[in-house]
């Protein structure tokens, strides 16, 4: 005996709170935030008076930083301002969660706190520590930005932790360093779902990676990575060879002449790739210059000499040392990033420089004769922190959410979402369900949906799945206008029971699921014994409004195909509709099943 009839259990998830966002995976670009009642946010800005244009910074080497405002009109010595603190690097994030950016900046820690005109001259609070490099990123996943912070003159670096109260000094961690100085980098290198750090020693032969993990950060927990003696300075993380795991680009300044890849996940020294990129004091960056789907890097050359900045191409073979072009003007570079600052579609280049000219070459030439010149006095390191994606840096992050268990067989699903997408930014969503809460197997491919849309899920012949999972991809083209995810609400229906006869040889299954844009239903049915069968489609009411089938059939599986309409070719509109089977052992299956807005659906018999 078998029976299938339509459920009538309904459920919801809900996901709006930090705490709900913060137990999904993702990068070291996002964190869930505190904000409203819950959001899921960028931590890196790039536009510190939320005027969508891109802001440049510059620290004098002495003590104090310009910050440069973007414009339409572009960069220019008249259009910024001057801050007292800031001689070594710097960042945006709006640490406080009220809408503006903070600007943090080194030498020691002085955070700037945003304002409408961008961060505070008059408004700041100071740290201890943190003499050259800063990093904003959530180690901790409580909603709360932290600041991991190195000191050139002393043996240790650490993390001041953000907390309801702001930051102190007696709320951080202290990690043993060599004098690390410029940069500092996070990612989950090692896909454990927490954020690593590198440090890069000036003194030691090495750098070092602290392994994130939920109880923290500890001394003992880290790894070093040999390299050269004497002035390490730099450091880029990005998926260098398109493997899937993060690799690590270590440059210095002196007498290192040499910059080194290790490649991840194990990071061995005897497979790094070996460049001979001369000295380069400013460390790199990382995009795709040329828009051939390929990384490149950009040395920022300089320290005892001038050097023309070196742009190394990618050759989907992990870099040849013969492969790369010479651009700009011969200077000491200290620094610098990659992006569209003038909004033309094509990617720039901008060098502090310690010869108190900071260029900006505009792509995709990178011309000198094109170029603006900014003038920040001894230019150090200044702005760090990359844009992108940190192992493509494409203008995308992904969020995957936790593992939502139903309880029941979920059939349908409707998704909706509320976001904040300035300009041309915006989220895109995907859900899928599973049968076990492990994703490996068993699980339905991703389904992309609009916001408000319902879909029914189908993985394979025989199982409706309990289990639900979903994944934001937050997209944007400008990274001065960046998207913010604040609530996600997920309705399902328990699918359509089945009650099998085992007895049966040929076995009995359904299932329903959306095709989109396709305007035919495929019914399938099998029987064990030869004789007539009848495949008949119903409304709500008990009334038949097409017939399928009316014939003997022998032993075996069937197909048919529906286009949806009833008798007359007219199509049926959105309701509850019922498939009967009748077969020649004299029992009779039933589907519920529900037209909406015409989603188009394939039934299995």
């Amino acid at each position: 005996m078998f029976l299938l009839v339509l459920a009538l259990y309904a459920g919801e998830w809900v996901e709006t709170t930090q705490e709900d966002f913060c137990d999904g995976c993702y990068e070291v670009n996002l964190y869930a935030s505190h904000r409203g009642d819950g959001a899921l946010e960028f931590v890196p800005r790039w536009d510190a008076n939320n005027d969508s244009w891109i802001d440049l910074l510059s620290c004098h080497v002495y003590g104090g930083s310009k910050l440069f405002w973007g414009s339409p009109l572009g960069f220019s010595d008249s259009r910024c301002c001057d801050y007292y603190a800031g001689s070594g690097g710097g960042c945006f994030a709006d640490l406080n969660q009220d809408g503006y950016p903070d600007y943090i900046s080194t030498g020691p820690i002085c955070i700037y706190w945003g304002s409408p005109d961008g961060p505070d001259t008059t408004n700041f609070t100071t740290l201890e520590n943190g003499m050259e490099a800063c990093l904003v990123a959530d180690f901790n996943k409580d909603g709360y930005l932290d600041i991991a912070f190195d000191y050139a003159d002393y043996d240790y670096g650490g993390i001041y932790w953000g907390s309801q109260r702001g930051y102190s000094e007696t709320n951080l961690t202290l990690l043993p360093t060599v004098k690390a100085q410029h940069n500092i980098e996070a990612a989950d290198l090692d896909k454990n779902g927490w954020l690593d750090l590198v440090f890069v020693n000036q003194e030691g032969n090495y750098n070092v990676i602290y392994w994130g993990a939920e109880s923290g950060f500890r001394a003992s927990n880290r790894t070093h990575l040999a390299y050269l003696m004497e002035y390490p300075h730099g450091c880029s993380v990005a998926d260098l060879d398109a493997d899937g795991w993060l690799d690590l680009i270590f440059t210095g300044n002196y007498n290192i002449d040499e910059s080194w890849i290790y490649w991840g996940p194990d990071f061995y020294s005897w497979e790094k790739t070996t460049l001979a990129t001369g000295e380069c004091y400013g460390g790199s960056a990382l995009s795709d210059l040329n828009g051939d789907s390929l990384l490149d890097i950009v040395f920022f050359r300089g320290a005892t000499t001038n050097y023309l900045t070196r742009i190394q191409w990618g050759d989907g073979n992990r870099f040849r040392d013969d492969s790369f072009s010479l651009v700009g003007p011969a200077f000491r570079a200290s620094g610098g990033f990659v992006a569209d600052f003038n909004k033309d579609g094509y990617l720039d280049v901008f060098m502090n420089s310690y010869d108190e000219e900071s260029p900006i070459l505009y792509g995709p030439d990178f011309d000198t004769s094109s170029m603006t010149c900014l003038h920040g006095g001894i230019d150090h390191h200044a702005l760090a922190r990359e844009i992108g994606n940190v192992y493509t840096r494409e203008y995308k992050e992904a969020y995957y959410s936790s593992i939502y268990d139903a309880q029941i067989d979920v059939g349908y699903v409707e998704l909706s979402w509320e976001d904040s997408c300035p300009g041309n930014s915006r989220i895109r969503f995907a859900i899928r369900t599973g049968e076990k809460p492990d994703t490996t197997n068993n699980w339905c491919m991703w389904t992309p949906l609009a916001n408000g849309e319902r879909v029914v899920i189908l993985n394979d012949f025989y199982s409706i799945h309990r289990y639900i999972q979903y994944k934001a991809i937050f997209e944007y083209t400008n990274p001065a206008e960046l998207p913010v995810l604040k609530e996600v609400r997920i309705r399902y229906e328990e699918a359509e029971g089945v009650e099998e006869d085992r007895n049966l040889s040929c076995p009995f299954g359904l299932i329903v699921t959306p095709k989109s844009f396709c305007s035919e239903w495929s019914i399938r049915f099998s029987t064990s014994s030869p004789g007539p069968v009848e495949l008949a489609v119903y409304d709500i009411r008990g009334s038949r409004v097409r017939t399928l089938m009316q014939e003997n059939v022998s032993v075996g599986r069937f197909s048919l195909i529906w286009d949806g309409c009833d008798e007359d070719g007219i199509v049926l509109p959105e309701g509850v509709y019922f498939v009967r089977l009748r077969t020649p052992e004299g029992e009779q299956a039933t589907l519920g099943f529900k037209i909406i807005q015409r989603v188009n659906m394939k039934v299995w018999l």
